[in-house]
């Protein structure tokens, strides 16, 4: 994703309540019932965050971005958060609506037709995030908090926005190996062990007070498909989204319980 592009609205935010039996989700008039459950394993310390690719700081869904830097401190490509903010004063997390009104649509590539409409891949990972932050919460060794339908002074509120979702696409790589020369396929060779054609995804998160709804921390981070061991081919479309979605809400209760 390149800086500065503004992202024309693609949705209505989706409406979906982090409860511990069900999530709702509210969007033109439809609803759609919880993912299924994700094993997220224990907690434990928190995790190093993988390489991050190009971030987009300007699609309209953060307060000033501009004030996010790279933190190590925080398991996210980019981060802010207000000084002498306690994160452990907060026993309750619920997940606000996710939105896509920022999701732009996947960049064109040589089989971008097949999966041009990136809406309903993100539509299943917004879904998903609901589930996944309440397995987070269970999974919780610490068992710090609990999931909130409504918030209070000991709730932390988490928006998140998914802001890119590109596909993988296997025939990248491959289709340049067709190339007569041998600078050229030796060069098409090594993109291809970088794995060129990998998806992505991105995501940009606040954090507020439940009861001033002050913000209190804002996040930004974008990760790519694992690259497919050995001789492994890509398998094109979205499936890395969920795990991806899944371990951002893993590693955002691991922040707030360390």
């Amino acid at each position: 994703m390149r800086p500065g592009i503004r992202i024309t609205a693609l949705l209505t935010s989706i409406r979906i309540a982090a409860g511990a039996a069900a999530l709702t989700l509210a969007m033109a008039g439809c609803s759609s019932g919880a993912a299924p459950g994700m094993h997220l394993g224990a907690l434990g310390g928190k995790p190093a965050p993988p390489p991050a690719v190009a971030l987009a700081l300007e699609t309209g869904f953060l307060p000033d971005p501009a004030r996010m830097s790279a933190n190590s401190r925080y398991p996210f490509a980019e981060s802010w958060v207000e000084p002498g903010a306690d994160f452990h004063s907060y026993s309750k997390i619920m997940l606000a609506p996710v939105s896509l009104e920022h999701l732009q649509p996947p960049a064109s590539g040589s089989d971008a037709d097949a999966n041009q409409d990136n809406k309903p891949a993100a539509l299943d990972a917004a879904i998903f995030a609901g589930d996944a932050l309440n397995s987070a919460i269970q999974q919780d060794s610490a068992h710090r908090f609990t999931a909130a339908s409504s918030p209070d002074a000991k709730t932390v509120i988490v928006e998140m926005a998914i802001v890119e979702l590109e596909p993988n696409r296997a025939d990248i790589a491959a289709s340049s190996l067709g190339m007569a020369t041998y600078a050229s396929v030796a060069a098409a060779l090594e993109s291809r062990s970088k794995h060129t054609g990998r998806g992505s995804v991105g995501m940009e998160m606040i954090l507020r007070d439940g009861r001033t709804n002050q913000v209190i921390a804002i996040f930004a981070d974008t990760r790519r498909a694992d690259a497919p061991a050995g001789e492994a081919k890509i398998t094109p479309g979205y499936g890395f989204a969920d795990p991806i979605v899944g371990e951002w809400m893993r590693q955002t209760i691991a922040m707030l319980a360390s």
